[in-house]
């Protein structure tokens, strides 16, 4: 049985949100590990911090 166009719209609705929902997970991850190699030193650098 063909489903209707109400329940193939409601379908593609639902997939977007879920797609949409991925790709801004995607991109929040993405900026973590940014933010996290902005933070990352050697441990030279590390030395450095604690002379005084």
């Amino acid at each position: 049985m063909k489903p209707s166009f109400f329940q193939t719209r409601i379908e593609y609705q639902s997939d977007y949100i879920c797609m949409l929902a991925m790709k801004n997970e995607r991109k929040n991850y993405l900026l973590y590990l940014s933010r996290l190699a902005n933070l990352e030193m050697t441990f030279s650098d590390v030395g450095e911090l604690f002379k005084t």
